[in-house]
């Protein structure tokens, strides 16, 4: 009995048989995702310039912190910070 499912499941008609039944579905699936990926790309394009204004931001709050750490160590330092 699996012998002759195997034999009918790998055959050339049963192949035949599953192209025919997905070339519609492969179309419909084209479909949606060529209306899909045009919306997302176009919803997406405004949040990408915002990323990278976050990204710059984000790097310049991280060299600001960085470079006043870097004064409060040398001001210590030097002892400015007990009147001196």
């Amino acid at each position: 009995m699996k012998a002759v499912a195997r034999i009918l499941l790998h055959s050339i008609e049963c192949h035949r048989a599953r192209a025919q039944i997905m070339l519609p579905i492969k179309r419909c699936i084209k479909a949606m995702e060529g209306r899909t990926g045009s919306e997302i790309a176009r919803l997406t394009e405004p949040h990408e310039t915002l990323n990278w204004y976050y990204l710059t931001a984000t790097g310049l709050l991280v060299m600001l912190v960085i470079y006043g750490f870097g004064i409060v160590r040398a001001g210590t330092m030097r002892g400015s910070w007990q009147g001196e």
